[in-house]
């Protein structure tokens, strides 16, 4: 007589949850991934697509997808904060090479985060903590 397997359990979730309130509030620290380590502080530049307008150098890109359409910008930036990014992609890699911190898989990031607040992001544990100046 065969035995079923088991059914496959989901893992347990053991990242700590966002307080949307407290990043309301425009302080508080977004739990991301690590796609590209490194620090970096500088103000928010939300952007929904790579040609909504200038960069300074320095400034935080806070996108929706991390893709190829951002690599122009990547080596102005001083780091990215991205709604959607994957460890494995080609900007990835690209950023690594770079040097420029990115942390991404913070949903709704772009509405969160007001363009122009102050960002220190941390690409090598995907923190991002928002401040007021």
């Amino acid at each position: 007589m065969a035995v079923a397997a088991p059914p496959l359990a989901p893992a347990p979730h053991t990242r700590p949850t966002v307080d949307w309130a407290l990043v309301g509030a425009i302080t508080g620290t977004l739990l991301g991934a690590p796609i590209s380590p490194g620090t970096a502080a500088g103000n928010a530049r939300v952007m929904s697509h790579p040609d909504d307008g200038p960069v300074l150098p320095g400034d935080i890109l806070v996108i929706p997808v991390f893709s190829a359409a951002w690599m122009p910008l990547l080596r102005l930036a001083g780091g990215v904060v991205a709604e959607i990014a994957s460890v494995l992609s080609e900007p990835a890699t690209q950023a690594r090479e770079a040097r420029v911190p990115v942390v991404g898989g913070i949903p709704g990031a772009t509405g969160l985060i007001s363009d122009g607040i102050r960002l220190v992001i941390d690409g090598s544990h995907g923190l991002v903590h928002v401040t007021r100046s």
